[in-house]
Formats: C-alpha cells, sequence, structure tokens
C-alpha cells in the first residue's frame, strides 16, 4: 500500500476479524478508570505508520476485511439532488427527489483486501 503511494486509515471488517483485532491488542489497552463497565473496544491501532481506525460493517462479507486510505475514496455529484412536481390526483402533491451520486475509488493499488481467513477460530 505504502509503495503504490496510500496512506492506509481504516480498516473495514466484519465482525469475526472485529472481535479477533480486539483479542490482539487487548493486553494494550490504554484506559481511564471506570467502576461501572468492564470489557475491551479497539476503536484505533497506532502502527509505525500511522494510525488506523477499526470500523466494524455488519454488511461487510464473512472472512474478508478492507483496509483504505479516506484521502483516495469519496463520493462524486453526477447530477445533484431536485425536486420534481408530478401530477396529483386529489387532495394531496406528489413530487419525485432525484440525484446521482457515485463512489470513486483513486489509486487502487494504494488499498488492500485481505480475503479467505478462517472465520471459526
Amino acid at each position: 500500500i505504502f509503495e503504490a503511494g496510500g496512506n492506509p486509515t481504516h480498516i473495514i471488517v466484519d465482525a469475526h476479524a472485529k472481535q479477533k483485532i480486539t483479542g490482539f491488542y487487548e493486553k494494550y489497552i490504554t484506559t481511564g478508570r471506570d467502576e461501572k463497565r468492564g470489557g475491551a473496544i479497539i476503536t484505533n491501532i497506532l502502527t509505525d505508520f500511522g494510525e488506523v481506525e477499526v470500523v466494524f460493517s455488519k454488511w461487510g462479507p464473512a472472512g474478508e476485511l478492507s483496509i483504505i486510505d479516506k484521502d483516495k475514496v469519496g463520493w462524486v455529484e453526477l447530477r445533484p439532488f431536485n425536486v420534481y412536481e408530478r401530477a396529483s390526483v386529489g387532495d394531496y402533491m406528489v413530487k419525485d427527489v432525484l440525484g446521482e451520486y457515485g463512489f470513486v475509488v483513486k489509486n487502487e493499488k494504494a488499498h488492500a483486501r485481505i480475503y479467505g481467513y478462517s472465520t471459526s477460530a
């Protein structure tokens, strides 16, 4: 990723990978005092190359995670949202909201996808 010009900022994971990542770093969690709560949640990982945010997605495919550079992905407007009047047949108004957006990934080698890992162990 780095050699291709990327700077990873987010890891998008499924439930199993989220639990595994928390397990990897559980011993290294920095905590404050809170007597009413227990457990561990890893939301950011500090690496030699910078901080990476761990993002859970319940719609992600099982056994797959994505590492992205947020500066190289985003939404692009193809057609702005507009409100259009439609014919009414009665005591009401009918309107349509229409717009088009696309999601763009620049420099595809600046991102990574890890797949095929075990989700049972």
